[in-house]
């Protein structure tokens, strides 16, 4: 099993992936590969009745992005919404980008709820949370512009964690490894440096230690490389306000892991 661990307060988790799950998103992206948009619906109907977790989410994806099904952020809230239901926090990193830039404050709300990275000045004490109209009336509040700055950085921390996923390259040379996010709002900056790598065999581990030869070198700056190009994406989705605290530096441990 693939399995992506994020930084405290970062981690997408989800129930344990099944065998009739893993079955259905590969049958899904067989029929998408082949633009079969009878098929993967039909397919994607299966895995809701099922109530599979990933159905719900890949559900969501597909009313957002207009893929297959008719484009509904409505519905694909409501799917993202029935992922979470599941235990699957990827719904709720889903939800906080797509609210990013339609309802901020619900997005920070989102965001505070899933426990996603962000600076001390975008969260509200807890039973402010837990109240509606009082979460309401303290984003009221805050400055001029604190509202719009911390949406965007929780759009754009959203899609980097939503999105992530254990970079192909790696996979292929049975590698696992760990990277370290540092992202600075204020200058739309992310950064991504590789902390270990490690070699697997098919039986498990074969070198503890990072690896130091070309090719293994090779594979973490494809995987890194994979991860920028994320992380660009997600800049670009939200337009940068004026005004970022310069001192907002969100951190984020990711582990890549074979289980």
């Amino acid at each position: 099993m693939l399995a992506l661990v994020a930084g405290a307060a970062s981690a997408v988790q989800r129930p344990e992936q099944t065998r009739e799950e893993r079955e259905f998103l590969d049958a899904v992206h067989v029929a998408l590969r082949h633009r079969d948009c009878a098929a993967v619906v039909q397919r994607l109907n299966d895995g809701l009745a099922a109530k599979l977790p990933d159905a719900f989410l890949m559900a969501g994806t597909m009313y957002e992005e207009g893929l297959c099904l008719k484009r509904s952020w409505e519905r694909a809230a409501e799917h993202y919404g029935r992922a979470w239901s599941t235990g699957h926090t990827g719904g709720g990193y889903r939800m906080i980008a797509g609210l990013a830039s339609r309802e901020p404050g619900a997005a920070l709300w989102w965001a505070q709820r899933v426990g996603q990275a962000m600076p001390a000045a975008c969260r509200v004490p807890a039973e402010v949370h837990a109240d509606v109209q009082a979460f309401v009336a303290a984003l009221n509040a805050w400055p001029a512009g604190r509202l719009q700055a911390c949406s965007h950085v929780a759009g754009v921390v959203a899609t980097v964690i939503g999105e992530a996923e254990y970079p192909g390259e790696a996979l292929g040379q049975m590698l696992e490894g760990s990277v370290q996010l540092r992202y600075r709002p204020a200058e739309a900056r992310l950064e991504w440096q590789n902390l270990e790598t490690r070699a697997l065999a098919h039986g498990g581990l074969l070198r503890g230690e990072p690896l130091q030869d070309r090719e293994s070198r090779a594979a973490r700056d494809r995987m890194r490389a994979a991860l920028e190009t994320l992380g660009q994406r997600a800049l670009a989705r939200y337009p940068r306000p004026e005004g970022i605290d310069p001192n907002w530096l969100i951190e984020v441990h990711y582990e890549f892991q074979l289980r």
